[in-house]
């Protein structure tokens, strides 16, 4: 042995570490299999601790307590009654938490489910009732005998030092033995109300069938044979070979002021299958006009949908498939300051555009409201806000935003909790709807942009038509977001019984999206934690495997001089705190340390390649056109931007990150399961 195997040097790698720790079973679960035989069986699985754990004897003293033979708990109450005619148990010895699994092989003519019955209350019953002493000598009795008489077996002591090993150390085998001559009647007790409860069973029951009935194996089919001679339909319309650049876009886009303020863009080119691409932005009301009714404002765009004074919520759905076409009304925008403005986005193709924008005019112009639809709805967001009650991303971010953005509850600009925002939201009526709506919407204040195959003329003639008249009632005034400086602050918030952390940390920041220094700070956030490549991303995820994501942002109003930076990642409990500590190093050390050339050429470089991607997408592009009819402004503000971003040098990164990026003044979040945060 030593000889030929001796030589061999140990390995100098270490194995890598499991990253993710597989969650408590939150239920019962059960497993039925049905087929040709004659013996049905019943076992419970429960799961347990790893191979090295001290409570490993423990479990298994558990598995004989209940299974020994003729002295075993199951085995009195099963195979001497004759509802069995064997028990077993099995504890398996793993590097990682393993599981106790108890079976019984049902006597002919019982029926499994008493069987089942049974074993559950006597397994899960063991807990509560005594257990003796003379129960766990005799099993300490067994277990010692059968390792003194397997190592007298050289084969099965190389068995056994190789499943040790594979635990973690040869070694633990003997201290396994040592363990067992410790193990008390109350360990025993102890682990059982631990592990053998409902909650962490999986029940798996096998019933003998001698004609079960079983679903048809399906055939892969033969498809070279299926696809021979094969001629399709009409092909669909390629599109042109359109090159997706701002002077491009530009060139093709046309931006027109319609009668009563409202703004159209329109950027016609041939696309596949003749799709097109739809952004409508409302803007309605004033601070003052939206004030306590900030929740009914948000859901009344989600309403539209529902239901006109012609059409059923179904009828629209049943007209927007038939004219192959996708809406999604919604509040936009949940940002601060963005309580009176609503967003639409439509996807459709060019044939069916024109009855798809009357359906739209329709939508837009004369809801329903109906009550019943209201509630409906209600129900639908209640559910999901209500299950964000013990979310812990949704909860951390909300504290963040209270943080940074510290407005009174009565302000339109206030962020409300998860349970706030549901009280708000079983408040609002539907003639609170039908009000808003009769009161601040029109089309003076807003802005539509067209992305696509369409005629332009036709177009703007149609639309000009359908909503060139809807003025708005009352004036759009904007809700302004000024620079407030955050206090730093450090929050926990417990999360029970969830398996996902998050950390979140953010400020304010005074700056606005033409600032000089934006160029060089939205590359930072690029570095930091806006690309798959970034340095959080890299570290929390990839080096040291704590987050299963990790991301940055960092905004910067348009108008107002109000920006903000935020950093977070998701992860398991025992993680958050070391999420959160790398999280703030790799910032503190990009504000010290900055970054060098290497790092931002590569970056400038990955920026570019996104740029193309984004622009080369008709839903941004449509986005981007309404957002600047808005603003007044061109694609130019990209290029001007993206420009700056190639010309950055890395010192002009590290000076506006120490100008800007406060490590000491961050506001601080986590949220998880503190139980298991340590």
């Amino acid at each position: 042995m030593t000889k030929h195997f001796g030589p061999i040097p140990r390995p100098a790698r270490t194995l890598q570490p499991t990253w993710t720790v597989e969650p408590v079973q939150d239920g019962e679960r059960q497993v039925t299999l049905r087929r040709t035989g004659d013996v049905a069986l019943v076992s419970l699985v429960y799961h347990g601790v790893a191979g090295a754990d001290p409570d490993r004897m423990t479990e298994d003293a558990i598995a004989d307590i209940l299974t020994n033979k003729p002295s075993g708990r199951l085995y009195k109450a099963l195979v001497d009654k004759g509802l069995a005619s064997e028990v077993s148990g099995n504890v398996y010895p793993m590097a990682e938490p393993g599981v106790i699994m108890l079976s019984a092989k049902v006597s002919a003519g019982v029926a499994p489910e008493k069987v089942r019955d049974i074993m559950i209350r006597i397994v899960e019953g063991l807990a509560g009732s005594k257990v003796t002493k003379e129960e766990v000598e005799r099993w300490r009795a067994g277990w010692m005998k059968d390792f003194d008489l397997g190592l007298t077996e050289t084969a099965r002591t190389g068995v056994l030092l190789s499943e040790y090993a594979a635990m973690g150390d040869w070694r633990l085998l003997f201290l396994a033995r040592d363990r067992v001559k410790t193990v008390a009647s109350l360990d025993v007790e102890r682990v059982a109300r631990a592990y053998l409860k409902q909650s962490n069973r999986t029940l798996g029951l096998f019933l003998p069938d001698k004609a079960p009935d079983r679903a048809p194996l399906a055939q892969t089919p033969d498809v070279t044979a299926m696809m021979k001679g094969y001629k399709g339909s009409a092909v669909v319309a390629e599109g042109e070979a359109f090159l997706a650049t701002i002077e491009n876009v530009e060139k093709r886009t046309t931006r027109t002021d319609l009668a009563g303020g409202f703004k159209l863009a329109l950027l016609p080119k041939k696309t596949k299958g003749g799709s097109v691409r739809l952004v409508l932005t409302m803007r309605f009301g004033s601070e003052q006009d939206l004030k306590s009714k900030t929740t009914a404002a948000a859901v009344l765009p989600n309403m539209l949908m529902r239901g006109t004074k012609k059409h059923s919520f179904q009828q629209i759905r049943d007209l927007l498939d038939q004219l192959r076409a996708e809406a999604d009304f919604g509040s936009g925008y949940s940002s601060p300051g963005m309580a009176n403005v609503s967003q639409m986005r439509v996807k459709t193709t060019r044939e069916n555009l024109p009855a798809v924008l009357d359906l739209l005019t329709e939508i837009l112009r004369e809801p329903a409201f109906a009550r019943s639809e209201l509630e409906s709805l209600r129900k639908e967001m209640l559910a999901r806000l209500e299950e964000q009650l013990q979310d812990p991303r949704a909860k951390g971010q909300v504290v963040l935003m209270q943080k940074l953005f510290p407005f009174a509850k009565d302000d339109v600009r206030y962020v409300p909790s998860v349970q706030e925002s549901i009280e708000r939201l079983r408040k609002v009526q539907a003639p609170e709807l039908a009000r808003i709506h009769k009161a601040l919407w029109g089309m003076s204040a807003a802005q539509l942009a067209l992305v696509g195959d369409f005629d332009p003329a036709e177009v703007k003639a149609q639309i000009e038509k359908n909503l060139g008249s809807w003025k708005s009632p009352k004036a759009y005034r904007r809700i302004a977001l000024t620079y407030r400086a955050n206090s730093p602050a450090d929050e926990t918030i417990n999360t029970p019984d969830k398996e996902m952390a998050f950390v979140i940390t953010g400020s304010t920041l005074p700056l606005r999206d033409d600032d000089p220094a934006y160029p060089a700070l939205n590359m930072l956030n690029y570095m930091l934690g806006g690309s798959p490549t970034s340095r959080l991303f890299d570290r929390l995820r990839q080096k040291e495997g704590l987050s299963y994501g990790a991301g940055s942002r960092i905004f910067a109003h348009p108008i107002d001089v109000s920006g903000h930076f935020l950093a977070w990642a998701i992860c398991a409990p025992q993680n958050l705190d070391k999420s959160l500590a790398a999280m703030q190093e790799e910032i503190r050390k990009m504000v010290k340390d900055g970054v060098g050339e290497k790092e931002l050429a590569d970056a400038k470089k990955s920026y570019a390649k996104n740029w193309e991607s984004r622009i080369a997408d008709d839903d941004f592009v449509s986005g981007e056109l309404a957002q600047g009819l808005f603003l007044g402004r061109t694609f130019a503000y990209w290029r001007d931007l993206n420009d700056k971003i190639q010309k950055l040098t890395a010192a002009e990164i590290n000076a506006a990150a120490q100008k800007f990026i406060k490590p000491d003044g961050l506001v601080l979040v986590r949220a998880g399961d503190l139980a298991k945060r340590k």
